[in-house]
């Protein structure tokens, strides 16, 4: 990939990222819920390993914030209880599963439905971003809740390529 093939992609993670930011600031404003933090980041991928090995090792070079909530022994059953459910249809199961994220039904009860719900733009946006790319899909499950990028009331999505791991996060102030 070239310079400007990597600053354009650059483009597209803040483009995505600013999407996220501004449904978390309507949800602060049309439920009763606090929006929190939603975000689409990348972390490390070593292509030897398989997708549970990466999350693993990611949390892992993270490992002192756990520490801090959890003794080393807890920290070690975390890492056991971590959960990967591949979606299939991504785009259909994605737009369902996030609908909520993106508060479409509040939407639709206040406005009607006039146009694009924000879970499919959502899914339109992530699918254009990662077109070109060989892609799997997951829903990050864990037992114990609670990841370094999130608070106690999340969903997250994994998209791994063949080079990448994108993490698409949806949290809710707690």
């Amino acid at each position: 990939m070239g310079k400007s093939d990597t600053h354009a992609k650059e483009l597209e993670v803040y483009y995505i990222c600013g999407f996220l930011n501004a449904i978390s600031s309507l949800k602060d404003v049309i439920t009763p819920d606090l929006g929190g933090q939603n975000q689409f980041f990348t972390i490390p991928k070593d292509e030897t390993k398989s997708i549970h090995e990466n999350i693993i090792e990611y949390l892992k070079q993270n490992q002192k914030y756990y520490l801090q909530f959890l003794d080393q022994e807890g920290f070690e059953k975390k890492l056991t209880e971590i959960d990967l459910a591949v979606l299939f249809d991504w785009e259909i199961e994605l737009s369902k599963q996030v609908a909520t994220w993106t508060s479409d039904q509040d939407l639709v009860a206040s406005f009607g439905h006039n146009g694009t719900l924000l879970s499919d733009r959502l899914v339109k946006l992530l699918s254009d971003f990662l077109k070109d790319e060989r892609l799997y899909v997951y829903k990050l499950r864990s037992k114990t809740a609670g990841w370094h990028w999130a608070g106690q009331i999340s969903d997250d999505y994994v998209f791994e390529t063949k080079s990448v791991i994108h993490i698409l996060h949806f949290g809710e102030s707690s």
